[in-house]
């Protein structure tokens, strides 16, 4: 009857051991696009062409999204195969578990060489103080202070990228457009979301 009663007084002590340790928390998310599947279209005489997916396209092609949601930095980046077209675009949709929608958006202009970052509220323009999105050597890093969010306990985002270059050997041009979490199809300035991710408030 002893050991019995030490054996149920271990299993009760390593069962309220169990439920005292807290849910992990998921810091950083990844994701693999497939390669080849830009959504292109050419511009016609008569305005622009159907939208259709051009396999040997590289420019804006996303192939990776990593996003790691941490104590005071969301970062998400993008491994793009190419994107060094004159006039070009990157967009970060974040989705809160605060109900909020936020939109962040890198531009290049071909025009007077020119570069911005712009950030949305609800649709509407606000400032985001450390907001920086860069290039690097495999594609676009955004870094949002969780502040600009309301420090969110979790959320989910969606990448698009886009660019426009001349045709080779042809006076007009093409956009090409690539949404991270989609293959083959491009809803523009709406992209598909991840899942729910775990701010890990560890992590810093």
């Amino acid at each position: 009857m002893k050991t019995t009663t030490t054996f149920l007084a271990a299993l009760l002590a390593t069962g309220l051991l169990v439920s005292s340790v807290p849910a992990a928390h998921a810091q950083t998310w990844r994701h693999t696009d497939a390669t080849g599947d830009v959504v292109a279209q050419d511009q016609t005489d008569d305005g622009v062409a159907e939208p259709r997916v051009v396999r040997g396209v590289k420019q804006a092609d996303v192939v990776r999204l990593t996003v790691q949601h941490g104590a005071d930095v969301l970062q998400v980046a993008t491994t793009l195969r190419a994107f060094g077209g004159p006039d070009n675009s990157w967009d970060l949709r974040v989705v809160t578990s605060h109900g909020d929608t936020y939109d962040f958006q890198r531009c290049e202009y071909s025009s007077d060489g020119t570069k911005s970052t712009s950030s949305r509220r609800n649709g509407y323009r606000y400032q985001c103080d450390g907001l920086r999105i860069s290039r690097t050597s495999a594609g676009i890093v955004a870094r949002v202070p969780v502040a600009c969010l309301d420090i969110p306990y979790r959320l989910r985002v969606g990448v698009q990228a886009r660019v426009i270059y001349p045709l080779v050997a042809d006076p007009r041009d093409r956009i090409a457009q690539d949404d991270a979490l989609r293959t083959g199809k491009v809803t523009a300035r709406k992209p598909r979301l991840s899942p729910w991710i775990v701010r890990d408030s560890s992590a810093r």
